[in-house]
Parts: C-alpha cells; structure tokens; sequence
C-alpha cells in the first residue's frame, strides 16, 4: 500500500530594519542569492542559471566542505515587486520537491 504524499508548510517570519526593495534584491539579485540562499556559511553556493521572470529556471550549485557537489533546481512562478517572490526549490535527485513563497511587507510601527 501506497503511502499518501503529506504537504508540510513552514513559515519563517523575520523583521529587517531596511526598505523592501532591499530585502527583495537580496533574493533575486545573483551576487547576493549565493550568500542568502546558501545552507550554511562553510557551504560554496554559486549560481549556475538564473532568468528572473515568471516561469524563468534557475539552478544553483552547492559544495559542500567533505567534497560533495548537489544543485537545487527551480522555476520562477510568481514576481510581484517588492512584495513578493514564488518559486519551486528541487534539490537535484534524490531529494524531493520544495516550493518557497518569499512574501515581504512593511513592518508596524506603533506610536
């Protein structure tokens, strides 16, 4: 029998003292992708193929510090313009399919 397939979500929600435009390049600009994006400090990241557009593939490449080499592969599905960044996230096989939803909006301020 089939296991069925579980759908889990997991939501990060971090306040940065900087305008979102900045937040926003800080996910879609390459030079810092490979930084943001990056597992772990102690892991090299660097961008292989990036088409910032809706349905535009990217693909980043990790080595990791025994040697090993792994890609995450993904499509862009959603740019809204500060606000807000969809994409699918695949670690290349035998990982399993991921999608990231990047959402940004002013913080609160009170008084």
């Amino acid at each position: 029998m089939k296991e069925a397939s579980r759908v889990w979500t997991v939501v990060v929600n971090l306040l940065y003292a900087v305008p979102m435009e900045t937040i926003f390049r800080a996910f879609t600009e390459p030079r810092h992708v490979v930084s943001r994006l990056s597992p772990s400090d102690d892991i090299a990241t660097e961008v292989i193929e990036w088409d910032l557009r809706p349905g535009g593939a990217y693909r980043l490449g990790f080595r990791f510090p025994d040697g090993q080499r792994n890609s995450v592969i993904g499509r862009f599905q959603e740019i809204s313009r500060p606000e807000k960044l969809v994409f699918t996230w695949t670690w290349e096989a035998p990982d399993p399919h991921a999608g990231i939803d990047v959402g940004h909006r002013p913080a609160r301020t009170t008084g």
